[in-house]
């Protein structure tokens, strides 16, 4: 609570400024699908469906549950929200009855100020971290406006139990990370005997953790930590997990090279069957609490066509750009991530944008790379 009420303060401070499914087997695939095992019937009063929205290199879930309950985890990059929007509006959703923000990265919540104005939702769950960025400023400028209630981002907090469907919170278990990626907040959605375990961006520090504190983990169905980056997916915490499926949201040639090959190799050894949005589009994983089956919409299929991290550059971002490629802070235009001109990113020279300062680039939005710490 101690957390919560840091956060609260920092509000505070803002106000003042029936379908078919394949029913698939296990067994590794970094690519396309295998082939399904089986064919089961879903009745649509009885379904949860979750929907990992292809939104390039970023992450956005959406949960519908039978009760017709809708909940959005994370909420893409800032260029996402008409493509956010645009799914849930084919998926009918008119609100949301809960938000859950896992940390303040850009490509978590770098729709979410939008996307809470638009669809109201009831009850937001978010870490206590902080950040400079813009993008965090205008999210908490409108979980204000909205006058939503804020839930606490602690282990044991039940965000949802409808009797058939639960959703409770298994991470951070601290609270003073290095990374912000490690305050992410992992949730375990359970319904009947089929149940998912989503990790947002937690790294192998809050994996520990959890498996130290003895948090339920095993899952059907794992959301794979930090897009799929070595920094996640321990042995110990894949074994505890012990999935059927991977979910990895990442986008084709991000400059990070996710999902790296030692975690599909440790995926594909454990015989996991692994989903990716960057080849197969967005994933929507169904289940009636016992049969479970997952459908893809091919590769970005849940944009208008153009993958998101695709989307143009925004006319701040045109305003930063620079010719001389000695400036200190170099940064994505698709992640929306700066490095110190020596970090060995990889980038792509038509990605780049130059900052001549640190805040230079925090004022336009960009966060920092968790490997350089620019």
């Amino acid at each position: 609570m101690k957390k919560l009420r840091h956060l609260a303060a920092a509000l505070a401070m803002v106000v003042s400024l029936g379908i078919m499914v394949c029913g698939c087997s296990s067994g590794g695939t970094g690519g396309e699908p295998s082939a399904p095992s089986q064919t089961v019937t879903i009745s649509k009063d009885k379904e949860l469906s979750v929907h990992f929205i292809d939104v390039g290199q970023a992450d956005c879930i959406l949960i519908q549950t039978p009760d017709k309950k809708n909940i959005l985890i994370d909420a893409g990059n800032r260029d996402d929200s008409s493509l956010i929007q645009k799914y849930l509006k084919n998926q009918q959703v008119d609100t949301l009855d809960l938000m859950v923000l896992t940390h303040p990265h850009e490509d978590h919540i770098g729709s979410a100020a939008n996307i809470i104005k638009t669809y109201s939702p009831a009850q937001i769950c978010m870490p206590d971290a902080m950040s400079t960025s813009q993008v965090f400023e205008k999210t908490l400028n409108a979980i204000v406006e909205s006058k939503c209630e804020l839930l606490p981002a602690k282990p044991g907090t039940v965000l949802l139990d409808t009797g058939d469907v639960r959703l409770e919170v298994a991470a951070p278990n601290s609270d003073g990370y290095d990374s912000l990626n490690d305050y992410s907040v992992v949730t375990r959605l359970s319904y009947g005997s089929r149940s998912f375990l989503l990790t947002g961006d937690a790294q192998e520090i809050s994996e520990k953790e959890m498996l130290d504190a003895g948090a339920a983990l095993k899952s059907d169905v794992l959301k794979v930590g930090h897009h799929g980056s070595t920094t996640s997916t321990s042995e110990a915490f894949l074994k505890a997990v012990s999935p059927e499926f991977a979910v990895i949201s990442c986008e084709t040639g991000n400059e990070y090279g996710h999902p790296h090959k030692e975690i599909l190799e440790r995926l594909e050894g454990a015989g996991v069957t692994i989903l990716r949005t960057d080849t197969q589009g967005t994933v929507i994983m169904r289940t009636d609490g016992k049969q479970l089956g997952y459908e893809t919409l091919g590769s970005q299929g849940g944009s208008d066509g153009a993958s998101a991290g695709n989307s143009a550059q925004s006319a701040s971002e045109s305003s930063s750009q620079a010719s001389d490629s000695q400036q200190a802070y170099v940064g994505n235009k698709n992640s929306k991530v700066f490095h110190t001109q020596e970090c060995d990113n990889n980038m792509a020279e038509k990605n780049k944008v130059f900052f001549d300062t640190r805040q230079q680039a925090v004022d336009a939005g960009y966060s920092p790379c968790s490997r350089c710490n620019p």
